[in-house]
């Protein structure tokens, strides 16, 4: 395999963060915290310096401290792959947490050179994610707003012959990892700090899968009402450690 091929699914495992700043003015109220999370006066601090280190010790950086980290490939460059080339916002920028932060890495091989699992994973912009199914074939889940007859020809040329289905999302990819970060906040019940969880984004669902056997019902029934049909509760698996 090569090395290009291990950043996106290295980079998959660490995703577990963020929450979003409040609407613009101007804007409707979200009718859930899906698509923002409404705060008044979230505590700012400096983003990270993550430049020119490895990606995946600049998503445990990003990530340990709340944010959302949404890479973007950029071929071209001279740097060794998977080196981080840039951030957007500057490092030093106030931000807060569950806050979207692009990093921009370096990666030689162009979207036509890789598998149909790596260039969805390169592009959470377009696609919420991609899973194998029993029968042997795939499912690629993309974001409401994705262009479909751009990247439907992409998606081919990257698939090789294997069978997949192209699913469309209610909920983008940058949605649900800021769900990923509320969780992960663990302020959610009086007693979330005791609960082990995991969670990850499902593309069969559209939503966050959040596997836990220690949910009370009542936990089970405020987390459903607070964020709908972006999260589905997983009530018989029992991870070893916490999401």
């Amino acid at each position: 395999m090569r090395r290009t091929d291990t950043l996106v699914p290295a980079l998959t495992v660490l995703l577990v963060c963020a929450c979003a700043r409040p609407a613009p003015t101007g804007d409707p109220a979200p009718t859930s915290e899906v698509a923002a999370t409404q705060s008044t006066g979230p505590a700012t601090f400096p983003l990270p310096d993550v430049n020119a280190g490895d990606l995946g010790q600049a998503a445990k950086t990003l990530q340990g401290a709340g944010l959302v980290v949404r890479p973007r490939y950029v071929t071209g460059d001279t740097a060794p792959a998977g080196q981080v080339l840039r951030t957007e916002p500057r490092a030093g920028t106030p931000v807060a947490v569950a806050d979207v932060v692009v990093v921009d890495v370096a990666d030689p091989l162009p979207d036509d050179a890789v598998s149909l699992p790596v260039l969805v994973g390169r592009h959470p912009e377009v696609f919420v994610g991609f899973a194998e199914e029993p029968d042997g074939t795939v499912t690629v889940a993309v974001n409401r707003d994705a262009d479909l007859g751009q990247w439907r020809p992409r998606l081919e040329a990257a698939a090789r012959g294997t069978a997949h289905r192209i699913r469309q999302c209610a909920h983008t990819w940058t949605d649900l990892a800021r769900i990923q970060a509320l969780l992960s906040r663990r302020d959610w019940s009086d007693r979330a700090a005791e609960i082990r969880f995991a969670t990850s984004i499902d593309a069969r669902t559209c939503s966050v899968r959040l596997a836990s056997v220690m949910l009370t019902a009542d936990e089970t029934r405020q987390l459903t009402e607070r964020f709908g049909d972006a999260l589905t509760i997983d009530p018989t698996s029992d991870p070893r450690r916490g999401g």
